[in-house]
């Protein structure tokens, strides 16, 4: 998977000349985008697992439907996406 990032708008010579709070900004940026792309993929395997688990979608592992695993395995990974939305980040000062 990719993650993509905000594009910078520069030259990459041309960092040398950003301030602390252009640099800052700039860090937490990307820490969104990496913290979004990881809460998606937790959501995405939640709504397969509990798809499958309702039998709306082809199961390729070939359990039942209505498996209490697949029902555990979305709720898991429905709870990584709340615990990943939640995290905060700062800078080290």
């Amino acid at each position: 998977m990719s993650i993509p990032l905000p594009p910078t708008g520069i030259h990459p010579e041309e960092f040398v000349f950003m301030n602390d709070a252009q640099l800052r900004a700039r860090d937490q940026e990307i820490v969104r985008c990496v913290l979004q792309a990881a809460a998606k993929m937790c959501h995405d395997i939640s709504a397969t697992r509990y798809g499958e688990y309702k039998g709306r979608k082809p199961n390729p592992n070939g359990l039942r439907a209505y498996d209490p695993y697949l029902d555990g395995m979305a709720d898991g990974a429905s709870e990584c996406e709340d615990a990943i939305r939640a995290l905060e980040f700062t800078h080290h000062e």
